[in-house]
């Protein structure tokens, strides 16, 4: 019965934040168990997210800025016309690929709101990074705290099941020497 209410009530906070929710709101669970653990680790999540949704409002305003700035200056410049139309487009061309960065952290962002499971958050961040780096096939590894090696967590566009048996040892292979 107790365990039973405490879990309803922290299901209850959780679909209240819910997605599109307030990353600020937190989700209370006191005691010192797996449950209040749990409550702990949401909130730290919700945390972060406040914390990423703060920097990609400032990064988007500082761009906002930069780019009136630039305008500014080329309105203002002296160069011959045909200079300037090229500084433009360049200006346009880092813009675009800036807002298109900001747009895939917030999908990301999004994915995280929307689900507390991270197999869904990575299914999204790897559909993210394919289309970014423009590749067929991407892998995530997860350190594993208790084994200290580096396991399958997510991957897609492989054609074999072959990677989800993966175990490195840090310092082993590319993604141990990288991790």
């Amino acid at each position: 019965g107790l365990v039973l209410s405490r879990l309803s009530r922290l299901s209850a906070d959780v679909s209240r934040i819910g997605p599109g929710g307030d990353p600020a709101a937190q989700v209370s669970m006191p005691g010192r168990d797996e449950l209040s653990g749990l409550a702990a680790a949401i909130n730290g999540m919700l945390a972060g997210l406040q914390d990423s949704q703060r920097s990609l409002r400032q990064a988007r305003d500082e761009l906002e800025i930069r780019v009136q700035e630039r305008t500014a200056e080329l309105a203002q410049a002296t160069q011959p016309e045909r200079e300037q139309r090229q500084l433009a487009e360049r200006l346009r061309e880092q813009t675009e690929q800036r807002l298109q960065r900001l747009t895939i952290l917030r999908t990301i962002d999004m994915a995280i709101t929307a689900s507390f499971d991270l197999r869904v958050t990575l299914e999204v961040l790897l559909d993210q990074i394919t289309v970014q780096l423009h590749v067929d096939a991407a892998d995530i590894l997860l350190i594993n705290p208790q084994t200290q090696l580096l396991e399958h967590a997510a991957s897609k566009g492989f054609r074999t099941d072959a990677l989800h048996h993966t175990h490195l040892r840090l310092g082993q292979g590319y993604a141990g020497r990288v991790a």
